[in-house]
């Protein structure tokens, strides 16, 4: 042992030997390990976070247009005055859409074939893919019962569904599903 290393320590008439360790920082080769693995575990987050970007954009357009429909909803429910005039329906209303600047319209009906539109939404990362080339939900007030209409044409089914898919990344989908009877709204995974 050298004298570094230990400590002499007096006490009285008895001499005493301490061994003593003396602080030392980390090595070169430590540092570069620590540091790889922190660059490994970053470069994985950043990885993982661009991987469900495009997911994270489709439950925000099929969020936007859930939110269109139950506005309209409400709207029937507290009488909403647009314009002055109290509507006899609250109306939404979608295209199939392919290109990229896919909208969804939100009208009010003041009298037969007479709307007034409140509200045009641009769902600019999805494409619209209905079964028909048009969707219209119609909700009437006071007590917000719906109806559907496909290509303009009544019709008596329980539910639709309106599909978005992305429109960089047509497997991203998100599908929105509206039941007439219940008025139920939800969003579906694919």
């Amino acid at each position: 042992m050298t004298k570094t290393d230990m400590i002499k320590y007096k006490n009285k008439s008895v001499t005493r030997y301490a061994l003593c360790v003396l602080p030392r920082g980390f090595t070169l080769a430590e540092m570069i390990i620590v540091i790889a693995i922190i660059g490994i575990f970053s470069s994985l987050t950043v990885i993982n976070f661009r991987g469900n970007e495009k997911v994270r954009d489709m439950d925000n357009q099929s969020r936007l247009l859930l939110d269109g429909i139950k506005r309209m909803q409400t709207s029937s429910l507290s009488g909403k005055v647009v314009s002055g005039q109290v509507p006899i329906a609250y109306v939404f209303e979608i295209n199939k859409c392919s290109s990229n600047n896919c909208t969804y319209i939100l009208k009010a009906k003041t009298a037969p074939d007479v709307y007034i539109i409140t509200d045009t939404v641009s769902l600019d990362k999805s494409i619209v893919d209905i079964t028909s080339n048009k969707i219209v939900i119609e909700i009437t007030p006071p007590r917000s019962d719906i109806k559907f209409y496909l290509d303009g044409l009544p019709t008596a089914e329980p539910d639709i569904i309106i599909s978005l898919k992305h429109k960089d990344d047509q497997s991203v989908i998100k599908n929105i599903r509206i039941n007439r009877i219940s008025g139920r709204m939800d969003i579906l995974s694919q």
